[in-house]
């Protein structure tokens, strides 16, 4: 597909128009937050120009997102070491370096940008990975190389991405942050396309990254306080049509994907009658996609009176049977395959990718990717719009006028990483007793013992708290530690 789609007009609309609206949201935000607070104003965000360097790229939503809001940058390089995603890279967004393994190379060679985003492999941690040894595989590598890289590098913002699976072993992440990353401040987010308008179900923590000589304040209460706010300003409701957000079935990419899916096996064909009781169009599906949509449609939709107004996910298990009722699609992963019940069909690649606000009517994919490739590409990629929040967060809280002096500023040698936590889903989790147990290093049980202690003394700055606000944890049990951890 050669850049030609032509979309519905409210995906159209949303694709131009979400990019410069969360950008004036920032501004206005930001400049009401640096009143409030008695900050020193700042540049409007895009007005400086900025380098950036991406880990794990993918399909490079963030750097599609920097391109949506008019942000001024140079994509100085780019990793992974999937080739059909270099394909992709080296045809698409063209960074001046491109690199193929995060693993193995030298990063004195490496240029240091100012803004560094990576989405580290997701499959340790997924929930639909069973039997995970987590941070033991091979596939966890990439996290530690990319804590090595953003405290080499010392970009003046970083952002990470990953699943929510990972809160499993969020005391880890967070050890290993503090300790690695002691110049910087670490504001944890959790956000979910859904609540920025926009139909894809696709839940992510961003891990932003702010370099504490290059932030506007040091102030966790004051940090946690303007990404509130921030987050708050993006949110939209969703559509009520999903039909709006796909492609009309006669498109080309969309009758190749019917015409080009596996039908059923030789040895499947008997249980082909599972059809018959449902009234869709099942051609393409196999067998066994063909009986999860049927158990879908008796147990979930039929009975809830939707009609066809859902969207299941038919490469589950028959025990998993995802579906979405509400006008939403389910998260789209590499083999995920979605049935439209409204639109009587399965979503094709192209159409995966729009749903994460990759611009499909302006890019032309490299004819040699095959759609298997392009499933791929959809179900790795972070989400446009979010990735475009999380840096607007981050880039609203640097002295932007300081970024062409950060390189020279002296590295901090000691000290530790400040976490600030915006999930309240995390703030309740590591309470849990399943947390203490998974805590056998020394430092992991140093961190438990500071929760135990914080939940039973408030500190100073959990007394100024609102009920239901972020918690901000240094490790620190007294207002003089936690007044100390900030100067």
């Amino acid at each position: 597909m050669s850049g030609t789609l032509k979309l519905p007009a409210r995906m159209l609309r949303d694709l131009e128009g979400y990019g410069p609206w969360m950008l004036r949201q920032a501004e206005t935000v930001r400049t009401a937050w640096l009143q409030e607070c008695h900050l020193p104003a700042q540049p409007k965000l895009a007005s400086t120009p900025v380098t950036v360097g991406t880990d794990c790229s993918g399909c490079e939503a963030p750097i599609f997102s920097l391109r949506a809001m008019g942000i001024s940058f140079r994509h100085c390089f780019a990793c992974d070491n999937a080739p059909h995603a270099e394909t992709f890279i080296r045809a698409v967004t063209k960074p001046e370096v491109f690199l193929s393994d995060m693993l193995a190379r030298s990063l004195e060679d490496l240029p240091a940008p100012h803004i560094y985003v990576c989405g580290f492999p997701c499959k340790p941690y997924s929930s639909l990975h069973n039997d995970s040894k987590g941070f033991k595989e091979k596939a966890a590598k990439p996290f530690k190389a990319m804590l090595e890289t953003a405290k080499k590098k010392r970009p003046c913002l970083a952002v990470f991405e990953n699943v929510l699976g990972l809160m499993k072993y969020m005391p880890k992440v967070r050890v290993d942050m503090q300790r690695e990353l002691h110049e910087y401040i670490v504001l944890l987010l959790q956000v979910c396309p859904t609540e920025f308008g926009f139909p894809a179900r696709r839940p992510r923590f961003y891990f932003v990254a702010v370099r504490k000589d290059m932030c506007i304040t040091q102030n966790p209460g004051q940090l946690a306080d303007f990404a509130r706010k921030l987050l708050e300003s993006f949110r939209k409701p969703v559509p009520p049509h999903l039909a709006d957000y796909l492609l009309p079935s006669n498109t080309q990419c969309v009758l190749e994907e019917v015409s080009g899916s596996k039908g059923p096996k030789p040895a499947q064909k008997n249980a082909a009658p599972a059809a018959a009781s449902l009234p869709f169009n099942v051609a393409g599906l196999t067998a066994k996609q063909t009986e999860v949509l049927k158990q879908t449609w008796v147990e979930k939709v039929k009975k809830q009176g939707k009609g066809n107004k859902f969207v299941a996910d038919v490469s589950q298990s028959l025990q998993r049977k995802t579906v979405a009722l509400d006008g939403k699609t389910p998260c789209v992963t590499p083999g995920s395959k979605l049935f439209s019940g409204e639109l009587n069909r399965l979503l094709c690649a192209e159409e995966k990718m729009l749903l994460s606000a990759l611009p499909m009517h302006r890019i032309s994919v490299p004819q040699q990717l095959t759609k298997m490739q392009l499933h791929s590409l959809a179900g790795n990629t972070m989400h446009c719009a979010c990735v475009a929040g999380a840096l607007l967060c981050g880039m609203s809280l640097l002295r932007l006028g300081a970024l062409k002096a950060a390189a020279t500023n002296k590295p901090a040698k000691t000290g530790r990483g400040v976490w600030v936590d915006l999930t309240r889903a995390a703030k309740k989790a590591t309470r849990k007793k399943v947390t203490l147990k998974a805590s056998k290093t020394p430092a992991l049980k140093k961190v438990a013992r500071n929760e135990r202690r914080g939940a039973q003394k408030q500190t100073a700055a959990q007394r100024g708290q609102k009920r239901g606000a972020a918690s901000y944890d240094t490790g620190s049990t007294t207002g003089k530690r936690m007044r100390s951890a900030y100067s």
